[in-house]
């Protein structure tokens, strides 16, 4: 059972990264031959930010962008929004706030990373207030954060601010291969990492990471074996095939997808972890209810142009839900 406290003055922070996304204006268009961009804010964290806000959550991020023009449109962007930015720090020490190039094609999809000397890894200890920490009732941690140093060191002093004040911990696996050495290096990360956490979350391809160290290569084996450790819920997703969620006190629980017509494939995964957390620890809604609400989340932002700006609110997932529904 989730122990959450309650009248903390924030609901969920988000760490790690946040970068400018430059969307392909022409659809179903490789990017060698797009003329076009759109420009947005993305990064995992950044986008689960946004995502709770839109549920109507407080939310607040912590990260770093660099001290330039595109550094202070991350900022606004996500204070437009309502999310908490006074913990974003604005870096000029020569780094660079990371780019994403994205087509807009249902299969297939190239998505470009540019991180040279990126600023958000450079969080560091010192940027982690055990304060602001204790005001939240969830610290949500994603992969790439723990993929270098200084960064790295920062998430598990995060890690054990949040302990000391019961303030539970949510690890989105997030994996990015150009962000590791090797897979080794990040499956023991991963390890470390959701061994302490109270909720996982990950897809098929980052549970196979961090399962890469280990003999057992079973998603329920895994998801048990953390369950006995600090886990209340290890969350699966499979894609098309639907998603499972293991519970410490209580029988998994599973769920197919919603069928909808897929505009472009990413951003699914931040919208499903944003519309899970939040039905869960503020709406109070049951593991069955919540993986519906997410489910419901992913599908909406999938047949949907752009990221963070497409998240879904509370009234369009129920309007979604009841719609599909009443054609089922």
């Amino acid at each position: 059972m989730l122990h959450i406290q309650k009248n903390r003055a924030i609901d969920f922070i988000c760490i790690g990264r946040a970068n400018v996304d430059l969307y392909a204006v022409e659809r179903d268009t490789p990017l060698n031959k797009v003329n076009s961009f759109e420009k947005s804010v993305g990064g995992s964290p950044a986008n689960i930010a946004v995502a709770l806000t839109r549920l109507g959550a407080k939310a607040g991020i912590i990260t770093k962008v660099a001290k330039d023009a595109m550094g202070t449109f991350v900022s606004e962007f996500l204070q437009s929004y309502g999310v908490d930015v006074s913990h974003l720090k604005l870096d000029d020490s020569g780094s660079r706030t990371s780019l994403v190039l994205a087509e807009v094609k249902q299969e297939d999809c190239q998505v470009l990373f540019y991180r040279n000397n990126p600023s958000d890894i450079l969080i560091n200890i010192d940027d982690i207030n055990e304060a602001y920490i204790k005001q939240a009732k969830a610290v949500i941690l994603t992969g790439t954060a723990f993929s270098a140093s200084p960064s790295r060191e920062a998430m598990f002093a995060t890690i054990q601010y949040a302990k000391q004040n019961q303030t539970l911990v949510v690890f989105d696996m997030d994996y990015r291969v150009s962000e590791w050495r090797s897979k080794e290096d990040a499956s023991i990360y991963y390890q470390l990492a959701a061994s302490q956490a109270d909720i996982i979350i990950g897809n098929d391809e980052e549970f196979e990471i961090l399962e890469f160290m280990n003999l057992s290569k079973s998603d329920r084996h895994t998801a048990e074996s953390l369950l006995n450790a600090q886990a209340q819920l290890v969350v699966c997703k499979y894609g098309s095939k639907g998603c499972t969620v293991y519970q410490k006190d209580g029988e998994p629980v599973s769920r197919e997808i919603f069928k909808v017509e897929k505009l472009k494939p990413y951003g699914s995964g931040d919208a499903f972890a944003a519309a899970f957390l939040h039905s869960l620890i503020n709406e109070k809604l049951n593991v069955t209810a919540s993986l519906k609400w997410a489910t419901a989340a992913g599908a909406i932002l999938v047949s949907k142009p752009g990221c963070a700006e497409a998240m879904p609110t509370k009234e369009e997932i129920e309007q979604f839900i009841e719609m599909y529904e009443s054609k089922s």
